[in-house]
């Protein structure tokens, strides 16, 4: 559980609806839109984590978007144990397409590629919960790689 809970007086419900209201206001492809709600329904039907307690917003970062979709399914993937290459490329695809600044956007994921490596990776090695990334982040990963 993150020390850092600005959501926690929220229900799942009322995260939930936010964050998908924010993702169908954005001005993104239909196909894209359609992947991104499908991570975002996964990581909030998912039993591996509790979105209220442990997202913990957007660390270190200033963001339009409040709560933030893209931090939102990146912590979900890391405090899940699907952290890594494809979720810190998701992470930076996403802020890309909506139009965070070539340099912010690898600023932040070198930042979140850093704490990966340097503690993250070796945390979910340990307590042996690394885990594969899911179909739904594969598939979003191959719509950007597809692109």
């Amino acid at each position: 559980m993150s020390r850092k809970q600005p959501y926690q007086y929220w229900t799942n419900q009322e995260l939930r609806d936010r964050l998908i209201l924010t993702v169908k206001r954005m001005n993104l492809d239909v196909n894209l839109k359609i992947l991104f709600l499908e991570l975002i329904e996964e990581a909030c039907d998912s039993k591996e984590w509790n979105p209220v307690k442990d997202f913990n917003g957007c660390t270190m970062v200033q963001d339009f978007y409040h709560p933030s979709p893209f931090c939102f399914v990146h912590d979900y993937m890391g405090i899940t144990g699907r952290g890594g290459v494809v979720s810190d490329a998701l992470f930076y695809y996403l802020m890309r397409e909506k139009g965070v600044s070539n340099f912010n956007a690898y600023t932040r994921w070198l930042g979140v590629r850093v704490g990966w490596y340097s503690f993250f990776l070796w945390k979910h090695i340990i307590k042996r919960t690394y885990k594969k990334p899911s179909d739904n982040m594969v598939n979003l990963y191959n719509y950007f790689k597809n692109k």
